[in-house]
């Protein structure tokens, strides 16, 4: 992390609450709510805080027979501390994780969204996708592991079917937990850009998680910078956000008639309003339950 701090004390607060079952496997929702010095944090990560905490109403309203824990995560800033006391905790009870990173920022302009030279020979789908989308910045991220790449495929479906279908690019992460994987990210430096979010803990403990990105400093200007403010945010696509990952809970909570419900419910009543500021206002909805598309699972 640049520039390097040195913090004498350092102290924060996780703050958990939990929907559905109260016992029983989990799947573990969480976005982290620091932010750095001399920037408000619109992006990074008040938009995956805002998901967090709609989903808190949404999933309320579903009733949920499964269990589903939402976690505003301190200290990622600074280590992704928060994120690693709570995998310790839990980690044994969780069936997966989703880390809300960055989750409010989309350019549909030709050249908005970078991809390091160094990565694009790795990730050579992903690349090759951005370069026929003229590299514009309007897609969500989902990056996955082996292990959690049902979750992958099941929120690109739900991206895909909300009221404004919501564009995603999977990315697959080659590596394993344990020694396995650490020495592939000696061997290949650039696979550590994959851990720069509370995800990589859990991934750490063994627990299958993805993290959702608007890839940050890859595609927003005001990364960590005092313009990183609400008006800057895209409010209808971060409604897809929420949509698509409240549809990912339910799917993992029972049948398939309950991620119709979920979609439907986005269509019917959405998970916010667009901000005057967004690009665009929400179409009106259509009638009938979305149809399912296949995911582009990397």
């Amino acid at each position: 992390m640049w520039p390097l701090a040195y913090y004498r004390k350092l102290t924060g607060t996780n703050l958990v609450a939990e929907r559905g079952a109260t016992t029983g496997p989990a799947l573990l929702i969480g976005a982290h709510l620091d932010s750095v010095k001399d920037s408000p944090g619109a992006d990074d990560n008040a938009s995956g805080v805002a998901v967090l905490l709609e989903l808190a109403t949404v999933l309320t309203e579903m009733n949920l027979a499964k269990r589903v824990i939402l976690a505003a995560l301190d200290l990622e800033e600074t280590g992704h501390q928060g994120a690693e006391v709570l995998a310790a905790e839990l980690g044994d009870q969780l069936v997966g994780m989703v880390c809300l990173e960055s989750v409010g920022y989309y350019s549909d302009d030709p050249g908005s969204q970078k991809l390091p030279r160094r990565a694009q020979s790795l990730m050579k789908e992903s690349a090759r996708q951005l370069r026929a989308n003229e590299n514009r910045g309007d897609f969500a991220m989902i990056v996955h592991r082996t292990s959690s790449t049902w979750m992958a495929q099941r929120w690109a479906q739900a991206a895909a079917a909300t009221a404004t279908p919501l564009q995603t690019m999977t990315v697959h992460d080659p590596r394993s937990t344990g020694l396995r994987g650490r020495l592939l990210t000696t061997l290949l430096p650039v696979l550590s850009n994959l851990d720069r979010s509370d995800h990589a803990q859990f991934w750490n403990v063994g627990v299958p998680a993805i993290a959702i990105t608007d890839t940050a400093v890859l595609r927003n200007p005001h990364y960590h910078r005092p313009t990183d403010t609400p008006d800057t945010l895209d409010y209808t696509r971060l409604a897809a956000v929420t949509a698509a990952t409240a549809t990912l809970a339910i799917s993992a909570d029972s049948a398939t008639e309950r991620i119709d419900e979920a979609v439907q419910w986005h269509r019917v009543k959405g998970p916010a309003q667009a901000h005057p500021n967004s690009r665009g206002a929400p179409p009106n909805p259509p009638p009938g339950h979305p149809a399912w598309g296949a995911p582009a699972v990397g």
